[in-house]
């Protein structure tokens, strides 16, 4: 047999395992699948070790790619196959300046597959023996055990009394036979408590920390792409796990167990399909969190305007009954609603139900705003439901966006912000807004100078801050403080606003610092080389007009310092060239 029907032949772990292989040697995946006989007809260990030979094939595989592809064009059949072109662009940047490099990693990876394809051979060969070793001592026994039956009554021999000691022996080796399966078992499902736990309970946990801080602008990764490798395996290993424990079951007809096997037994079917259970309840998660199309930041909806949110459920197995369906609730279950005066409620525009792609596994929903009232310290969520159906096994399964405001006017998308802000680091709704620590807060108003612009506020910065929002001895802020009374966070907007569109590359470069002091005034001694020209910004004025120049300073160089007056001053050191 080709060594690839042999890997087609592998269950999913073990095909998710070949998979990686090709993924952490970066060789296209697609040229293993489609040019599968052609790669093993070569000899890679040979081509590898001479550059002419490994040029000449690696010439060939692109004229391997060229035929199918023309063979698809012919046939007017291109969505058959994979993006021939793309593939050929690939390899060209990838090998052509090295062939000999391609030759060892295809050497390599053939020779993973094999090493791949023999122990899953050794383990299921170790498995056939030990439940053919069960089956032969089962079928040793019940015919012994039919004869006892038949002789019951009948005066007990010498010879009768040595095959009911053989029976008693037969039966005594294929009790403990099963019993150490069971124990194997056991064991196995002791392993899978532990990565169950760590899967759910600490990585993902800690992913979800993070998507929720990448949302208010820290600069971390939020990929799936472990965690659904770590859901999936942990998944298939539970599954296999509950049939090991139904083919010992069925051996019941045959040989009775005793008490011993039937608790060991129970227990470990009861624990794996509660572990399988935990596992599939959090496999469910928002991969992107809602957002208007195009905004720039997420978690502010807008009445009347679309918006898209997607949904990835971590585990993919082969016994599902039916492709699951995601459908979105807004609002389930919140204590607010209903409780709190005035808490609005809102419905979808469209159907708000979708069943899970197998490709992309995401879920897309538009709504509508049906309510009026003011929006900007009003916390909503959005619920992805899915009802999970496999082979003797039914899971309502759910997940929650994180908390997002619903905003009828872009002149409400600062205090939206603000409210998101403050959600995501006091972990808290809106009833009662906890106070959060200038540590907490200054971490974040760093991101979003991050996010806008580039770069983060530097100690500096941070220091001239601190000293508008804390005025308290336990450098505690308070929400009133930073929203509500003075403005500090639509007078952070507007110096974002102002960077993003105005001084962005100077931003951007560092080159725009705050004073030693509030009061530092310009030094005369530069007055001489330097023309400065202050840039003066006060909220009051950026809820009006945009800043301006006070005059015209020509092409702007290096030299720029923050001021902090009545409002927030940019006092700008530009040299006129």
């Amino acid at each position: 047999m080709a060594q690839w029907k042999k890997l087609l032949n592998l269950d999913s772990v073990h095909q998710n395992e070949v998979i990686q292989v090709y993924t952490d040697q970066k060789f296209p995946w697609d040229i293993r699948r489609h040019f599968s006989d052609w790669i093993e007809s070569q000899n890679w260990e040979s081509v590898s070790s001479d550059e002419g030979q490994a040029r000449d094939v690696f010439h060939a595989m692109l004229n391997q790619v060229d035929g199918h592809y023309s063979h698809l064009v012919q046939e007017n059949n291109l969505l058959d196959g994979p993006n021939y072109p793309d593939l050929r662009n690939n390899l060209q940047t990838l090998f052509q300046a090295n062939p000999v490099n391609m030759a060892k990693i295809i050497s390599q990876c053939l020779s993973e597959e094999r090493r791949i394809i023999a122990s899953v051979k050794m383990a299921q060969d170790t498995q056939d023996s030990q439940i053919k070793t069960i089956i032969e001592l089962s079928g040793k026994y019940k015919p012994r055990q039919d004869e006892v039956e038949q002789l019951n009554g009948l005066p007990i021999s010498l010879d009768l009394k040595r095959q009911k000691t053989d029976i008693d022996v037969v039966h005594f080796d294929l009790i403990q036979t099963r019993l150490n399966v069971g124990h194997l078992i056991g064991n196995t499902v002791k392993l899978a408590e532990g990565v169950v736990s760590t899967v759910v309970e600490e990585e993902l946990q800690s992913w979800k920390l993070r998507q929720q801080r990448a949302c208010i602008g820290a600069p971390l990764d939020t990929s799936l792409h472990k965690l659904k490798t770590w859901f999936t395996l942990a998944a298939d290993a539970l599954n296999l796990q509950l049939q090991q424990l139904k083919k010992l079951k069925e051996l019941d007809q045959q040989c009775p167990p005793n008490a011993d096997l039937l608790s060991l037994r129970t227990k470990c079917e009861e624990t794996t399909q509660s572990l399988l259970k935990n596992l599939l309840k959090n496999a469910l998660v928002v991969e992107t969190q809602p957002r208007v199309n195009n905004a720039q930041r997420p978690l502010i909806l807008k009445t009347g305007v679309r918006f898209s949110i997607k949904t990835r459920f971590l585990v993919h197995l082969s016994s599902f009954v039916g492709m699951p369906r995601v459908t979105l609730v807004f609002n389930k279950d919140l204590d607010e609603n209903g409780t709190v005066k005035g808490f609005r409620n809102f419905n979808f525009t469209n159907k708000a139900s979708r069943m899970l792609d197998a490709e992309e596994m995401g879920l897309v929903a538009h709504f509508e705003n049906l309510g009026l009232l003011p929006v900007t310290e009003e916390l909503h969520f959005i619920t992805c439901a899915m009802k999970l159906k496999l082979i003797g096994l039914t899971i309502d399964i759910e997940t929650s966006t994180l908390p997002l405001v619903v905003i009828s006017s872009t002149a409400q998308s600062h205090g939206a912000w603000a409210s998101i802000l403050w959600s995501a680091m006091a972990n808290l709704w809106f009833q009662n807004p906890p106070s959060v620590t200038w540590k907490q807060l200054s971490e974040v108003l760093s991101w979003q100078f991050q996010a806008m612009s580039g770069r983060g506020l530097d100690h500096q910065q941070l220091a001239m801050l601190r000293d508008k929002f804390v005025d308290n001895d336990d450098d505690l802020v308070y929400w009133n403080k930073f929203y509500r009374c003075d403005g500090g966070w639509v007078w952070i907007e507007g110096i974002l606003d102002l960077i993003t569109k105005h001084l962005l590359p100077i931003w951007s470069e560092g080159d725009l610092t705050p004073p030693a002091s509030p009061e530092e005034n310009i030094p005369p001694s530069l007055t001489d080389d330097m023309d400065f020209t202050p840039i003066k910004y006060h909220p009051h004025d950026y809820m009006k007009h945009e800043p301006s120049f006070e005059d015209d300073c020509g092409s702007l160089h290096k030299g720029i310092s923050l001021r902090k007056e009545t409002g927030f001053i940019f006092s700008l050191n530009l040299k006129k060239q």
